[in-house]
């Protein structure tokens, strides 16, 4: 603002440098977690457990700085059926940039919490319950859902155990033993490690669309108050419009015209975040494609001398299930107009559907993440040598996106966890890691490559049965790796590393012991 006021120009470009963004843009992940389990029964049920959280939120507030710590206390529990909770969040104003929403926004940290503590709880020397008994045990069960958490959480529905099991056979578990054995003649430590993610999404507010026939009766592309990322449009298309007007000239088309509230709504769109697009924009638009389909039965009906119930669509016609009498959408388009009221269709008459969707309580993917690694005890480098993930994210609408939003959010999730840090000097302040000679970034080279399958449990919370997978891929993995991490290196009496693991945090974890 001071630069268009001092040179009388009304737009003004500023282009930063690398380390200028580094000094200035949001960084991501703040927290101190520490929880305890404070009481566990005989049986192996956690009765209650003990959270804290300490957020570094920067030097000023960021949009959703003090909102993170918050969804990390919301999911502390997450698969498993604990009934009582206390969580203390701290916030504090400290000299770095703002931190702000990172992929997952809390969750990650979360799911990090729980699942180092289940680790540490599983103590056979104390318990005499392994890992994964522990985790089966405390898992909250299918016939439980829709399940409220001691936190307030309202969980949608999920398999857990049989994700789990599912994830462990694909992953040779059972046959770990040998292959340490192997790793140890080569003089190389091997672990294995686990993290069973929940993760909330869907529960950012509504979302308006409508449709309409032409007066040709053709299908005119869909309105949307949302901005979906482009690579939604097309699965929002194939899923939730064109096949319940197949038959209709201009169904087939994949546009959706998007971003123009005015024209949909008096209210804007939900915030645009991908994991929330298809269960509130997707069911939105089906919504309106049924209300445009009952609208036609509507018409039809009153044409025909019959009940609605007496009339069907197929192929681009209603039809008299009791006579051979028929009606095109062109025929009908000019009967009657049938919008909500917060529709704004085109002012001749015609044929619309509008519809609002707001989801009731949000939904919530989960999954497995299965790691296994080795590490070299000379030079503490970590070689991820094994990837497996079984996912639950309700319905799939379209699998290669998901994959790829998944193998992603993985390559995020594990860059965190070996080498992405922002450093500051603890006497002087300053940002020691402002250039990529000093920041770790995730690596192709050390990128395994991750055996990916899901299973689809559909969410009861929204007409398509999806719940959602753009961040699940970070969410369980960085608790995966570190996990398999630590499970190579009890023998040398390392209990806990606090991340990046990066290879001289580990040598010297070797060294030390």
């Amino acid at each position: 603002m001071y630069a268009t006021e001092s040179l009388g120009r009304p737009s003004v470009k500023w282009t930063g440098d690398r380390s200028e963004s580094f000094l200035a843009d949001v960084h991501g992940r703040d927290h101190g977690l520490a929880a305890r389990r404070s009481r566990l029964s005989d049986a192996g049920r956690i009765l209650a457990m003990r959270a804290s959280i300490a957020a570094n939120i920067g030097a000023y507030c960021s949009q959703a700085g003090p909102v993170i710590p918050w969804f990390g206390a919301c999911m502390t529990t997450g698969a498993y059926d604990i009934p009582h909770v206390h969580v203390d969040i701290r916030m504090m104003l400290t000299n770095t940039v703002p931190v702000d929403a990172y992929r997952g926004a809390g969750r990650p940290e979360a799911t990090y919490l729980i699942e180092r503590l289940m680790d540490r709880a599983r103590c056979s020397q104390v318990t005499g319950i392994d890992r994964i008994e522990l985790r089966r045990r405390n898992f909250i069960r299918p016939e439980r859902f829709p399940y409220t958490t001691a936190t307030g959480r309202s969980y949608d529905s999920g398999e857990y155990a049989q994700v789990l099991d599912a994830a462990l056979q694909r992953a040779g578990w059972d046959g770990f033993a040998q292959r340490r054995d192997k790793s140890r003649q080569r003089g190389r430590l091997r672990g294995i490690g686990l993290a069973y993610y929940v993760e909330i999404c869907s529960a950012m507010g509504g979302e308006d669309t409508h449709l309409s026939f032409t007066p040709a009766g053709h299908a005119s592309p869909p309105w949307s108050a949302r901005n979906p990322p482009a690579r939604a449009t097309k699965p929002l298309s194939r899923k939730c419009w064109r096949p319940a007007l197949r038959g209709i000239d201009g169904a087939g088309a994949s546009s959706i015209r998007t971003g123009n509230s005015g024209r949909v709504a008096d209210r804007p769109g939900a915030p645009i975040v991908l994991a929330n697009t298809m269960a509130i924009a997707g069911s939105s638009l089906y919504r309106s494609v049924e209300r445009l389909v009952a609208a036609g039965r509507e018409t039809a009906a009153g044409i025909f001398g019959t009940t609605a119930d007496g009339v069907a669509f197929a192929d681009g016609e209603f039809r008299d299930a009791g006579t051979n009498r028929r009606m095109t959408s062109a025929e009908g388009r000019g009967r009657v107009v049938a919008t909500s009221r917060r529709a704004r269709p085109a002012s001749k008459p015609g044929l619309a559907g509008t519809a609002r969707f707001e989801p009731d309580g949000g939904t919530y993917p989960n999954g497995c993440h299965v790691c296994e690694v080795e590490i070299d005890p000379e030079t503490g480098m970590v070689e991820i040598v094994r990837y497996t993930i079984e996912d639950d994210v309700g319905v799939v609408i379209n699998p290669l996106i998901l994959e790829g939003q998944i193998v992603g959010g993985v390559a995020q999730g594990l860059g965190q966890a070996l080498t992405e840090h922002a450093l500051y000097d603890p006497d002087s302040g300053q940002l020691i890691s402002a250039t990529f000679m000093d920041y770790g970034m995730p690596r192709a080279d050390w990128m395994p490559p991750v055996d990916f399958r899901y299973r689809e449990v559909p969410s009861p919370r929204n007409p398509l049965g999806v719940k959602g997978a753009g961040e699940a891929g970070t969410v369980g993995a960085a608790p995966a790796l570190v996990s398999a991490v630590l499970d190579a290196l009890p023998a040398r009496g390392i209990e806990h590393l606090d991340m990046p693991l990066s290879p001289q945090r580990v040598w010297r974890a070797l060294q030390a012991s």
